[in-house]
């Protein structure tokens, strides 16, 4: 989970290298399962010139056939001062009974 200083929907070289690592290791992008609200998670306001936005922050996941009932958001607060919004996420996972019955070497 974090800023990857890359976007999923852009081409420039930075993106393509995390785009094949992430498909190299089997990851899902969380915050790419669902369509978002917020038309960026990163915003840098510059003077003079139009807003650099874009979709940086990302939560990779493995074992995606084990989550339930996926959801992330990005949170557009207008008490968050930093040029990157939050994320929330919330989902459940399948996991199988553990048998804690220790059997006795003979």
């Amino acid at each position: 989970m974090g800023d990857f200083n890359a976007d999923f929907f852009r081409k420039n070289p930075l993106d393509l290298i995390i785009q094949k690592f992430i498909k190299d290791h089997s990851l899902t992008p969380f915050d790419c399962l669902q369509t978002q609200k917020a038309t960026f998670s990163y915003l840098k306001e510059l003077k003079k010139r139009d807003n650099h936005m874009a979709f940086l922050d990302h939560v990779l996941i493995i074992n995606f056939d084990k989550v339930l009932s996926p959801h992330c958001n990005i949170i557009d607060d207008v008490a968050n001062l930093s040029d990157h919004r939050a994320l929330t996420i919330t989902f459940q996972i399948f996991t199988e009974p553990i048998n804690n019955t220790i059997k006795k070497r003979e």
